[in-house]
């Protein structure tokens, strides 16, 4: 026959048990509270949560996600997410969930969805749930719009796409380098002066594309700019064919250190061959003008009144004596004569002679 506890054993074993249902009690209050915080901290977030199976079918949906999609938590229920996802982005969403069932078991994905305004991108942080054999039997996500974002980088790219085709249209070899004159990034022009595609031009030296050489040349700007830290400038013959006006302008980073230099390089050929043509034609005229003043200077020249003797032609110097015309003449200029006789002054001395008469028979 069983033993009845006494009295005070059954008052211990009452106050045991009142204290185990106030523990009970508070730690119902406690999950509830806790529950009550969850359930407000979901439904008053902006970013979306979900939670779906292993199907992709919902087995909850916050309050922002219903607002989202326009849709009510009953319409969404048990359904698929995957009706949402515009059909160009299936198939990237479905291969970046695979993700989901190796560690790290998370997966970023950013796709289109219908929502009640229409198409709008949403990133997605995934996370899966596991049971006891690390196997995928839910997964969490949590969303947010990022329609803003997608259409400023559209936009950027756009503006990145139309300043690559303006600075390739414009004729100067533009590229940026850094401070050793590795080519960074280039534009197209490059290709018609080195015929070398520009892709490949990325990493090279500039002093590479420009002289065949590992350092630059004698007079290059690089070096004297990274002194400077200021744009210099130097016109330089590449070869025979080919004369280029290098400038180079430095960059600086938010500390206002030099880090690089914008290098642009622009044909001169055509107007250093005019200013050669120019000082050959300045340098030409330069020695007709000093050749004809020495010419002036050596050219003596007759001016005034002259006094002549109207019968023997003899002229009266500076001085008063009467000299002959060819003898005055040689002193005061550069000429001489050679003596001679006209037809008339002939026929006058020798007309009489025989010889000059048989002479002029003949």
């Amino acid at each position: 026959m069983a033993v009845k506890p006494s009295y005070e054993e059954l008052e211990n074993r009452i106050k045991a048990l009142e204290l185990y249902e106030a523990n009970n009690i508070q730690m119902e209050n406690a999950l509830r509270k806790s529950e009550e915080k969850y359930r407000l901290l979901i439904e008053n977030q902006t970013d979306m949560v979900v939670k779906v199976d292993i199907e992709g079918k919902f087995l909850f949906i916050s309050p922002s996600y219903c607002e989202m999609f326009g849709k009510t938590q009953d319409e969404l229920m048990g359904a698929k997410f995957m009706p949402l996802v515009h059909e160009e982005d299936r198939e990237s969403t479905a291969k970046s969930m695979e993700q989901l069932y190796d560690p790290p078991y998370k997966a970023y994905i950013e796709q289109r969805a219908m929502t009640k305004d229409g198409w709008k991108w949403l990133s997605w942080m995934d996370t899966a749930v596991l049971d006891e054999n690390n196997k995928v039997i839910e997964i969490i996500g949590a969303g947010r719009d990022i329609n803003d974002q997608k259409q400023a980088e559209g936009r950027l790219k756009r503006s990145r796409k139309d300043w690559e085709k303006t600075v390739d249209a414009i004729d100067e070899w533009i590229s940026l380098i850094d401070l050793d004159g590795k080519i960074l990034k280039s534009n197209r022009k490059a290709e018609s002066y080195f015929q070398f595609p520009v892709q490949k031009s990325i990493g090279l030296k500039c002093c590479t594309l420009l002289h065949e050489s590992d350092e630059p040349i004698q007079g290059c700007p690089l070096p004297k700019m990274r002194k400077t830290k200021k744009r210099e400038s130097a016109e330089i013959k590449i070869n025979d064919n080919l004369w280029m006006q290098i400038t180079v302008d430095p960059i600086f980073d938010g500390n206002k250190e030099m880090i690089g230099a914008v290098h642009i390089a622009r044909d001169i050929t055509q107007a250093i061959k005019i200013q050669e043509e120019r000082e050959l034609i300045l340098n030409e005229r330069e020695r007709f003008v000093m050749d004809l003043k020495k010419a002036m200077n050596e050219i003596k020249t007759l001016s005034g009144l002259i006094p002549i003797c109207s019968h023997c032609k003899k002229i009266r110097d500076d001085k008063g004596y009467w000299t002959r015309i060819e003898s005055y003449i040689e002193t005061h200029s550069d000429a001489e004569f050679s003596h001679g006789l006209c037809l008339e002054c002939s026929d006058i001395l020798y007309g009489d002679e025989d010889w000059y008469r048989d002479m002029n028979k003949q």
